[in-house]
């Protein structure tokens, strides 16, 4: 037994001084983009290594006021993924709905309207934001709330709103690049399922969500008049422009 036992800690000893190395993974990030509705990464890795690994691969979103009395990052998305060795692999990672909003000055969640950093990465970085630049990749993106606004074809108050707000001119520059709106039917004998997320039950209301769909931040019930939208929408949003 103790022959045996010397002669593999010669074996190990003369394996070291050999130079053999236990093969080890290599997984880095090589790029990251976003789906439409911002609630995907879509992260390509690549294993450079000489073993298959299992990666967890992070994500995670810098707002504009991202750091200031905030942490300059924070975490929004986590998946195991298998990279083989010496291949590249896509994996889709699912963003948390609230991840493009901010605290505003009362506390309550603020969809943020603008330029946001979305970083993948296989190592997690310090509290202040540093140490992504190592295995991580990252990308900008346009964040964009979106508007929901609940309607039907006879609903007087939402014709109007039809013609005096989403018709204007006011409303394109406002709007153009900053808010997606979406039109929610509220005609049909069954109730949408936007309107029974959101508790929605009259017609003309508008319900204000962060791009990936969560952060409900803000509502304008049964709205009569077209002039408060605009100003409603501009103190309801984080403008990252």
């Amino acid at each position: 037994m103790k022959t045996f036992i010397a002669a593999a800690v010669l074996a190990a000893a003369f394996a070291v001084s050999a130079g053999t190395e236990t093969p080890v993974a290599k997984v880095g990030c090589e790029s990251v983009s976003v789906s439409a509705g911002f609630t995907n990464a879509v992260v390509k890795l690549r294993n450079d290594g000489a073993t298959d690994a299992v990666e967890a691969v992070q994500i995670y979103v810098s707002t504009p006021n991202s750091g200031k009395g905030a942490p300059s990052v924070l975490p929004c998305g986590l998946a195991r993924v298998a990279v083989p060795a010496g291949k590249s692999v896509e994996a889709s990672v699912a963003i948390d709905a609230d991840a493009f909003a901010e605290a505003g000055e009362d506390g309550a969640a603020k969809p943020v309207a603008g330029r946001c950093t979305v970083w993948a990465a296989t190592v997690a970085p310090s509290g202040d934001g540093r140490g992504l630049g190592v295995r991580s990749c990252s990308t900008v993106v346009d964040a964009k709330p979106r508007l929901l606004f609940f309607r039907s074809e006879r609903c007087r108050r939402c014709i109007r709103l039809e013609k005096e707000l989403f018709s204007t001119q006011k409303w394109f520059d406002f709007a153009e690049g900053r808010i997606t709106l979406e039109r929610v039917d509220m005609g049909g004998i069954d109730e949408h399922p936007l309107a029974a997320r959101y508790g929605v039950d009259r017609k003309g209301t508008f319900v204000l969500t962060s791009a990936g769909g969560g952060c409900a931040a803000a509502r304008l019930e049964a709205c009569e008049d077209p002039s408060v939208v605009l100003p409603w929408l501009r103190g309801a949003i984080v403008s990252g422009d």
